[in-house]
């Protein structure tokens, strides 16, 4: 073989390399779009070992450990991306966010400086007052009974905040504490670090801030909470995601209580579980950022949709002198494609139908859904299209453990 000829056989085997490794990458991405998380994270170690510089197979790998929990393998990832990748940003904050999941507080605060991230302010705070949840047992935390929105609706406990009687309500929808400006005033809480959030599809302005020390009548105790206070907010005081994140938590619908089991308690966890009912379906379930959990699921014919977790979402509406809940709400975008009546999607309102919202084989018929006109594309978690959001009244037939360890639900029939 010649030497020209030897060069231009060198060129196209490095050619065709390059588009299977292209090729892959495209996949993967497509596949992470669609929330196939397993998919795309094996195309993108493929990628990688044909192309251990592709930085944007690299970001993909960290973003694919990182929902699946892998927080210390998405660290591991992060270390090896290029500084110079136009997206190193969105690593950085991804692995600032790795690092809270891990309450390691010091390397989240080093990486936010030695980048300049907008996290640095938020992250101040911690540095000197580290969150930190106080439970010793399985607590067993009655939901309250309150006359303004019932249980059955919206689940709550009571506590202290600071010292002071408070009503909780639960909502996945949100990471730590929420709570509104007034009752952040009421309870002395100083508005810090002032930024610009999302709230129910609008731009809202809030205050982050701590909470000294919080805790749930007959359960645990908190110290230095997160908390997030909105402009726009009612009296109520939230708790959400990253608050059940340091236990083994089952919202226990058919017996209306928490159950809050510390998860660096193995023999604890163990009993936890045994005490569950038999008759259950475990479910695998992904995290985004700091509190968005989500996982497949399906309406009507459409299946293989994500489907973000909200037991928050509190749709009310009278039918027959009785108030109903919406279960589901999704975007224009979603239900214009799957042919909803274009005349149902021209302002804010109720949505009834006979079709089931699934996961998995849990099926429940005649779907109420809530359509906000205000949410007119799908939202996305890094990337991952977000087709709908399932809400209390579908989660409130199960009892639904969340296991962060294993990143499984398991919903228990009666």
């Amino acid at each position: 073989m010649t030497k020209t000829k030897f060069i231009f056989t060198l060129i196209l085997i490095i050619d065709m390399i390059n588009l299977f490794g292209q090729n892959n990458l495209d996949k993967a991405i497509n596949n992470w779009k669609n929330g196939e998380i397993k998919k795309a994270h094996f195309e993108a170690l493929q990628v990688i070992n044909e192309s251990p510089d592709n930085e944007k197979a690299k970001y993909l790998l960290m973003k694919a450990w990182f929902v699946q929990g892998r927080y210390k393998e998405a660290l591991q990832t992060f270390i090896t991306i290029d500084k110079g990748y136009r997206k190193y940003k969105e690593c950085v904050d991804l692995a600032i966010q790795a690092n809270i999941h891990l309450r390691d507080y010091d390397n989240a605060f080093l990486i936010a400086a030695r980048n300049k991230s907008k996290q640095l302010l938020y992250l101040k705070g911690f540095t000197n007052k580290r969150y930190a949840a106080i439970a010793e047992k399985t607590y067993y935390v009655p939901f309250l009974h309150d006359n303004k929105i019932s249980s059955d609706y919206w689940p709550g406990v009571t506590g202290k905040i600071n010292g002071v009687q408070s009503l909780f309500r639960f909502d996945t929808g949100g990471d730590y504490v929420i709570m509104g400006l007034s009752a952040a005033k009421s309870l002395g809480i100083e508005l810090n670090y002032k930024s610009k959030s999302i709230h129910a599809a609008a731009k809202v302005t809030v205050w982050h801030s701590i909470i000294e020390s919080m805790s749930f009548d007959n359960g645990p105790s908190f110290l230095n909470v997160p908390v997030t206070v909105m402009a726009d907010m009612d009296d109520f005081i939230i708790f959400g995601t990253n608050i059940l994140e340091q236990f083994l938590s089952t919202i226990d619908y058919h017996n209306n209580q928490f159950i809050l089991t510390p998860r660096d308690n193995a023999h604890l966890i163990e009993v936890h579980y045994k005490m569950l009912s038999q008759r259950n379906l475990k479910v695998p379930f992904f995290l985004w950022d700091d509190h968005y959990m989500f996982a497949k699921g399906k309406l009507a014919n459409n299946d293989s949709l994500n489907l973000f977790f909200d037991s928050g979402l509190i749709a009310l509406n009278e039918v027959e002198g009785k108030l109903v809940q919406a279960s589901f709400t999704a975007s224009k975008e979603s239900l214009k494609k799957w042919k909803f009546d274009k005349n149902n999607l021209k302002q804010n309102g109720f949505i009834p139908t006979k079709y089931s919202l699934s996961i998995e084989n849990l099926n429940q018929p005649n779907t109420l859904i809530w359509f906000d006109s205000n949410l007119k594309k799908d939202r996305n978690f890094g990337g991952i299209r977000i087709d709908g959001l399932i809400s209390h009244a579908w989660l409130k037939n199960y009892s639904w453990t969340i296991d962060f360890d294993k990143m499984e639900y398991t919903f228990g029939l009666k």
